[in-house]
């Protein structure tokens, strides 16, 4: 009640008459969104003063709507009445729906935000229809109409940037040389100083160059070292490769 007494004494009551400020109010969660997007809380926090004072940025209307004085009669009361449990859980969605919005657009989850604006300007409809009757979920329609479809296209179109963008971005350059055996998805390089082996066993070199795996890295040398020696320095087991030398590539 001192809340309302409060809202009279200013004159945004009056001014919230003004439908011009039940556009605006669901737009507020385009620029909520992109800052959220962005990780910038000190705009974040911009956004919802903003939020809280646009009823006051709009003249109170010299001939009200007879639906909308009607509708905010309703939602006055129903603000003025005894606040339930029932009640004050549905006013926590308020808050609730703004920081798990938030949340999901500084995680850059664009899909599961497009859902959760949905959501909020559905339950916001429902909400009216329920406590307002048709009467007032009607008035409220065309202002969450224009609102849910800006949003919509708005985050759609960030989407399909974004999806263009990185399709666009060339793939990552496979190896010159993996075509030369079958098996070249085993040899990838390893890290430096760590050496590699490519499993040739009694093969040729050819001027410093692995003729299995087709290695010729600037300041790389490659050598044949017996089979034991390359599984760590111990013998070779009974069965192993008779003569069988391994190609390492070390620095």
């Amino acid at each position: 009640m001192a809340a309302m007494g409060t809202l009279d004494e200013l004159g945004a009551w009056e001014r919230h008459h003004n439908v011009m400020s039940w556009y605006i109010r669901v737009l507020f969660l385009l620029p909520f969104c992109y800052f959220a997007y962005k990780r910038s809380l000190f705009s974040i926090v911009l956004t919802l003063v903003a939020l809280a004072t646009s009823m006051f940025w709009f003249p109170a209307p010299a001939r009200p709507d007879p639906k909308a004085i009607e509708f905010l009669a309703m939602e006055r009361e129903y603000l003025a009445g005894e606040w339930t449990t029932t009640k004050i859980l549905l006013g926590l969605l308020v808050p609730g729906s703004l920081v798990a919005l938030a949340v999901v657009f500084w995680k850059r989850s664009v899909v599961y935000g497009l859902v959760l604006i949905n959501d909020i300007v559905l339950v916001k409809l429902a909400w009216s229809f329920y406590f307002g009757d048709m009467l007032g979920g009607l008035t409220l329609l065309p202002s969450q109409l224009v609102g849910f479809v800006i949003l919509n296209a708005a985050v759609l179109y960030v989407l399909h940037r974004r999806n263009k963008r990185s399709s666009s971005r060339p793939a990552p350059r496979a190896s010159m040389r993996a075509h030369r055996h079958p098996d070249a998805r085993r040899h990838q390089p390893l890290p430096w100083p760590l050496p590699r082996r490519c499993g040739l066993r009694e093969g040729v070199l050819a001027a410093g160059r692995c003729v299995r795996c087709g290695s010729d890295s600037p300041g790389v040398r490659v050598r044949a070292e017996p089979l034991a020696a390359a599984f760590g320095g111990g013998r070779p087991t009974t069965g192993a490769i008779r003569g069988g030398l391994r190609h390492v590539h070390e620095p």
